[in-house]
C-alpha cells in the first residue's frame, strides 16, 4: 500500500492487486487485539491514502503470472508477503490448531484453555490477547526469551500484558506431540512435560511467499521485491521499502 500510494503521488498509473477482499495482508491481524489502537489508525491512514491517491484497486484478485502480463506493467513491485509457518509434528492439522492470522480473523474460535506456540512478538501478542478474553494461556518458545524480536521499550510492555494476564510461560520447551485435549513437549535434553489445552494456536514464525517471481522474471526485467515478500521482517521494514521504492521507480 505504502508503494502504491507513493507511485501514485509522483504520476505513475498504478494497480494494486490484492488476492483477499480487504487490503492489509498480515497488518489487518496485527491490529485486531485491543492493545494496537495506534497499528488501527494507520493500517486506516494506509487504506484511505491508497485510495485517495488514485489507485486502481483490484480486491479478490490473485496476481498470477497470465493475469499480470495482461495488465502490460513497465515495471512491477512485488509485496506478496509471507506465510505462517506449521511444525512438521503429529496432531498439527487437528480441528482445534490454528495459525494465529486464522485467530485472530475470528475464522477460528480458542477454547478455554490454549496454548499458543511461539514466543516471539507475534505469538506474545496473541498470548495477551486471548488473556484479555478471559482464556487461560500457556505461551511455548523453543529459546531461551520471549519477544526477543523487539526493541526494549516495546518488550517490557508487552511482557507486563501477558503477567497481568496471567499468561504460563515456558522457555526452553518445544512442542513434539499434539493430542486432543493435551500438547507433549520436549526441552532440549528430552525431558517430556504435558499440557492441557482445548485448542492450539501457532505463532512459529513465517516464510517468504516467493513462487510468483521466477515466473514473473521470465516474463519482465523490472521487478521490486520488498517487505515480508523478500524476507519476514517487522513493519517499519515493509513500510520503508515501499517509500524508497516508490520513489526509486
Amino acid at each position: 500500500m505504502e508503494a502504491a500510494r507513493v507511485l501514485a503521488l509522483r504520476r505513475h498509473r498504478v494497480t494494486l492487486v490484492e488476492k483477499e477482499k480487504e487490503l492489509g495482508g498480515l497488518l489487518k491481524y496485527a491490529a485486531v487485539p485491543d492493545f494496537k489502537t495506534e497499528l488501527r489508525s494507520f493500517l486506516k491512514y494506509l487504506k484511505t491514502q491508497v485510495e485517495k491517491s488514485g489507485v486502481e484497486i483490484l480486491r479478490d484478485q490473485r496476481a498470477t503470472p497470465e493475469f499480470v502480463k495482461e495488465l502490460k506493467p513497465d515495471s512491477i513491485v512485488l509485496a506478496v508477503g509471507s506465510t505462517m509457518l506449521f511444525p512438521e509434528i503429529p496432531g498439527v492439522h487437528k480441528p482445534f490448531v490454528a495459525t494465529a492470522p486464522k485467530l485472530l480473523s475470528g475464522e477460528f474460535q480458542a477454547g478455554e484453555r490454549v496454548l499458543v506456540a511461539g514466543g516471539a512478538a507475534m505469538g506474545c501478542e496473541v498470548a495477551a490477547h486471548l488473556a484479555s478474553q478471559g482464556k487461560k494461556v500457556t505461551l511455548v518458545e523453543m529459546l531461551g526469551e520471549l519477544a526477543a524480536d523487539l526493541e526494549m521499550r516495546n518488550r517490557l510492555a508487552l511482557l507486563q500484558l501477558l503477567r497481568e494476564g496471567g499468561v504460563k510461560t515456558l522457555t526452553n520447551w518445544k512442542l513434539e506431540r499434539i493430542e486432543e485435549g493435551a500438547v507433549l513437549l520436549a526441552d532440549r535434553n528430552w525431558n517430556k512435560q504435558e499440557v492441557a489445552a482445548d485448542s492450539v494456536v501457532l505463532a512459529l514464525g513465517l516464510t517468504s511467499n516467493q513462487e510468483l517471481l521466477k515466473p514473473l522474471r521470465e516474463s519482465f526485467s523490472d521487478i521490486y521485491v520488498i517487505g515480508d515478500c523478500l524476507e519476514p521482517r517487522k513493519i517499519y521494514q515493509a513500510v520503508h521499502e515501499g517509500a524508497f521504492f516508490g520513489r526509486a521507480i
